[in-house]
């Protein structure tokens, strides 16, 4: 990983004016951070993960299957799965 010198510079003096020596000593390690974290917050968020399966319709004690589940997803318009 490599930091622009000007980022260095400008760490080191916001971490000086703002904290003394202990500032600036922080200020290039926690720009580092900064600096790859960014575009990891930044991100969308990936496909969410899959859930557990699908609760069973009340009354029928039973969990659709897959052809039930299918079914029912083509037989419904869209829109009104839920």
């Amino acid at each position: 990983m490599r930091l622009h010198p000007l980022g260095i510079i400008v760490a080191l003096t916001v971490g000086g004016v703002l904290a003394g020596i202990p500032g600036a000593a922080l200020a290039v390690p926690l720009a580092a951070v900064v600096y790859r974290a960014w575009p990891a917050l930044r991100a969308a968020p990936g496909p969410a993960a899959p859930g557990p399966a699908p609760a069973a319709p009340a009354g029928t004690g039973h969990a659709p299957s897959d052809a039930e589940d299918k079914a029912r997803t083509r037989d419904d318009p869209p829109g009104h799965g839920d």
